[in-house]
């Protein structure tokens, strides 16, 4: 989903808009003030998936610290 950040120069408010098409990336104004003085910013994406521990012996629930759980 093409979810941008934005920050508004005139009032320096950071917002998300979703753009679906980059034309319409124009018609992106500010919630806070409606200023159309905006700067796209460099934003981290997420990404989905399952969660895998790290480390070797981090399980607290047995002794062998080589479970399914510890790895």
């Amino acid at each position: 989903m093409p979810l941008y950040e934005f920050e508004c120069r005139t009032c320096h408010n950071i917002f998300e808009d979703l753009v679906l098409n980059p034309k319409d990336e124009k018609n992106t104004c500010c919630p806070k003030c409606s200023s159309i003085k905006i700067n796209k910013l460099i934003s981290l994406f997420g990404v989905a998936g399952t969660e895998k521990k790290v480390g070797i012996g981090s399980c607290t629930t047995c002794s062998t610290k080589n479970c399914t759980t510890c790895q």
